[in-house]
Order: C-alpha cells, then sequence, then structure tokens
C-alpha cells in the first residue's frame, strides 16, 4: 500500500475501531 500519512491514521484509526468492535462481542 502506498498511502499518505492521513490515510495511513484513517486506516489504522478504523483498524482499530473494528478490533475493539470484536473483542467486546467476544467473550
Amino acid at each position: 500500500l502506498d498511502l499518505d500519512q492521513n490515510e495511513k491514521e484513517w486506516f489504522d484509526k478504523g483498524v482499530s475501531s473494528i478490533k475493539n468492535a470484536l473483542a467486546g462481542i467476544d467473550i
């Protein structure tokens, strides 16, 4: 991937949000 800094930051935040959501579902 060739992302500029803003795109990378947005992508990382999106991944973190998804991981947090999945962690909340996991028991």
